[in-house]
């Protein structure tokens, strides 16, 4: 092998782990930033897998998995239902697209590069084309465990009412989650308040509301919001659970 491709080798083979941990931070805040000019509220972006090696920010959370070179996700809130199908679907699609342009400037911008810029620049143009076509892949993989950008937002196409109020049940207990681990139970519970006004009908919506209250001590309302909610039709596993409180 001539000295020049074993040179690019190395440099590719070195700058590899930094540049997918960067093609995952920025496809991230793509979703993140789109979220925030839409009107959405972002509670954290997270990059890599495993026990948080690093958390900084509140407004989002950024938060750095032990395992770098892994996953990434971006946890969004929005209760307002008038156009919450097209301001997802425009948030999950967003970053993929801005992946594949990532891809594309690294590749053209560093054509005239030397040879140890041009090899990193094209091995973080190849980091930003994998999560583009994994994010653009049409539909769950691994059993469904694991959900592609396009992969949501065709579910969320074709959702009915009841799917689109129980994802949006879903991101309040992300939400909340991020305001209890942060100590802010009053946070917690008004978000949790919220979920229950946007879907009344949802046991999960109140046992986070009943969570969030026996969590910051308010056993007695805790008790009160299972027991009105107790009347509703439900899952033996939601009603058990209410009875708890």
């Amino acid at each position: 092998m001539p000295v020049s491709k074993s040179i690019a080798a190395l440099i590719a083979g070195a700058s590899l782990p930094p540049a997918f941990v960067l093609s995952v931070l920025l496809h991230e805040l793509t979703h993140a930033i789109t979220a925030r000019l839409l009107g959405q509220t972002v509670s954290r972006v997270v990059v890599g897998e495993g026990r948080a090696l690093v958390r900084f920010g509140r407004g989002p959370q950024i938060v750095i998995g032990r395992v770098v070179v892994g996953n990434g996700v971006t946890w969004v809130l929005d209760l307002e239902r008038a156009g919450y199908r097209w301001r997802t679907c425009v948030t999950l699609l967003t970053a993929p697209l801005f992946s594949l342009f990532l891809a594309a400037a690294a590749w053209y911008a560093s054509g005239g590069w030397g040879i140890a810029g041009r090899s990193a620049a094209l091995t973080f143009a190849a980091c930003n084309l994998v999560m583009a076509i994994i994010t653009l892949l049409p539909m769950p993989t691994f059993g469904g465990r694991v959900w592609s950008d396009l992969a949501s937002a065709l579910f969320l196409i074709r959702a009915s009412e009841l799917e689109i109020t129980d994802h949006m049940v879903l991101a309040v207990r992300d939400a909340m989650a991020v305001h209890i681990e942060r100590g802010e139970l009053e946070g917690a519970i008004t978000v949790a308040r919220a979920g229950v006004r946007v879907a009344p009908g949802s046991p999960l919506a109140h046992s986070l509301l009943a969570f969030a209250l026996h969590t910051a001590g308010r056993h007695a309302e805790a008790g009160a919001v299972a027991q009105a909610a107790l009347v509703r039709e439900m899952s033996e596993a939601d009603r058990a659970y209410l009875s708890r409180f």
